[in-house]
């Protein structure tokens, strides 16, 4: 169908939706991207007691597993006999799969995680906005750095997600696949982007990325300095990791508008996303 609109819409799939604004005179066919990963849910084990621990041999539905996000374990039945209902429960990691890092997520030695925003308590404002995309996967050392950061410091305004593609999704699925030596934010570009901030250059609400952590992670070796400790922590710039897609999304063009939709669970330190 071909239909001619000013600032028009494609819709992009992150559990629930992201929506990619493309301006465009003419536009032949909305795309839709899903990126988000599927999350493979397992029965209980038989010999588990509290009926928590995945049977990995026993998949809820036929579904190839990704090694790095930690099993789902359901339980489910159906009510009424042979007929009525089926429902069951989930036991699962807050930040399995696709998901989103609250603040409370990063925790200080001395500070008070009840006063921590909960991904519960995140709003609408703070789950949207748009998106700055950044490719990283041609190149040899992919991790971030501040020089990096520069040439799209003007874009990251208005509530701005920065979404990061270290070419990382096709291999998650590889027994290879370690997330130990994965590229991501040096610390450097951390406290640059804090700093940034700090002085209302830039306005962002977010870091995306298709890798496990936002940083590398020689970062931890003093938590408080990674950009889950300055960024997350202290900012409220919220993190989305484990990404797919953003491969076929690079080759895109246009504004793009993102919106993310965590469970709403208070007190969660994060959500599958």
């Amino acid at each position: 169908m071909n239909r001619t609109l000013n600032n028009l819409s494609r819709l992009i799939i992150l559990n629930s939706i992201i929506l990619l604004v493309v301006n465009s005179q003419t536009l032949f066919a909305q795309r839709y991207y899903d990126v988000s990963f599927p999350m493979v849910a397992f029965y209980a084990d038989s010999a588990s007691v509290n009926k928590i621990t995945p049977d990995l041999t026993n998949s809820f539905f036929t579904s190839d597993s990704i090694a790095k996000f930690a099993p789902i374990t359901y339980s489910g039945s159906l009510h009424m006999g042979s007929h009525g209902f089926f429902r069951g429960n989930l036991y699962l990691d807050d930040h399995t799969g696709t998901h989103i890092d609250a603040p409370n997520h990063f925790v200080y030695k001395n500070n008070d995680q009840a006063k921590q925003l909960s991904v519960g308590e995140l709003t609408v404002d703070q789950l949207t906005g748009p998106m700055v995309f950044l490719d990283m996967s041609s190149r040899k050392n992919r991790n971030v750095y501040p020089a990096d950061i520069e040439p799209i410091v003007d874009q990251l305004q208005d509530g701005a997600w920065l979404v990061v593609n270290f070419g990382l999704a096709k291999h998650y699925k590889t027994k290879s696949y370690s997330t130990i030596d994965s590229p991501g934010f040096a610390q450097e570009t951390c406290q640059y982007l804090a700093n940034l901030i700090d002085d209302k250059v830039i306005n962002i609400t977010g870091i995306g990325s298709d890798n496990g952590s936002t940083d590398v992670t020689s970062n931890f070796k003093i938590p408080e300095t990674s950009c889950h400790g300055i960024l997350l922590s202290k900012r409220n710039i919220l993190l989305i990791e484990s990404m797919g897609s953003l491969s076929e999304i690079a080759k895109e063009k246009g504004k793009c508008e993102l919106i993310v939709a965590p469970l709403k669970i208070m007190g969660g330190s994060g959500s599958p996303a």
